[in-house]
C-alpha cells in the first residue's frame, strides 16, 4: 500500500498547496467522529456476530476520536508551518478561483512579496484572479 506522500512523489505533484486542507478535512473528521463515529457495514456485522453491544462500541470509539481529536488540536492546530500552509494555497489556481473570498491579496501577507505588493504585482494578481475578465464583463454592460 502506497502512503499519501508516495503517491505524491511518483505522480510528481506538489503536495504542499493541499496540505491545509488535509489538516482541515483531519479535524472535521475527528470532531464528527467525538458525537458519532462513523460504523463501517464491516464493523456492524462484526458486533452483530460476536454480540458485542453497539452502544459500549460507540461509547468507546467516541472517547478514542476525542483524544485524537485533542491531540490534532494541540500539535497541529498551533504549528507555526500551518499558517503557511494555508497561505501557500494561493499558488493552486483552482482553490483561487474556487471562492471569491480567496481573491484578497492582503490574505497572503506572510510571503513577503504580497505584504507591499507593487502595482504590477496587483495588476498580475487580477489576472491570476480572472478579475480582468470580470471588469471586461461590466466594460460591455449596456446601462442606458
Amino acid at each position: 500500500m502506497i502512503n499519501d506522500l508516495e503517491f505524491f512523489k511518483i505522480r510528481n505533484k506538489a503536495i504542499a498547496p493541499f496540505v491545509y486542507s488535509r489538516i482541515v478535512s483531519l479535524q472535521a473528521f475527528l470532531s464528527s467522529g467525538r458525537r458519532n463515529p462513523p460504523i463501517s457495514n464491516e464493523i456492524e456485522q462484526t458486533l452483530e456476530e460476536t454480540n458485542y453491544e453497539k452502544g459500549q462500541f460507540i461509547s468507546l470509539f467516541s472517547k478514542a476520536f476525542a483524544s485524537a481529536y485533542e491531540k490534532c488540536k494541540k500539535h497541529i492546530s498551533h504549528h507555526p508551518a500551518l499558517l503557511l500552509f494555508k497561505t501557500i494555497q494561493c499558488f493552486d489556481l483552482r482553490f483561487i478561483q474556487s471562492n471569491i473570498i480567496n481573491h484578497n491579496i492582503a490574505d497572503y501577507r506572510i510571503i513577503n512579496e504580497f505584504h507591499f505588493p507593487t502595482d504590477t504585482l496587483i495588476q498580475e494578481w487580477a489576472i491570476y484572479c480572472g478579475l480582468n475578465e470580470a471588469a471586461e464583463e461590466l466594460v460591455d454592460l449596456d446601462i442606458y
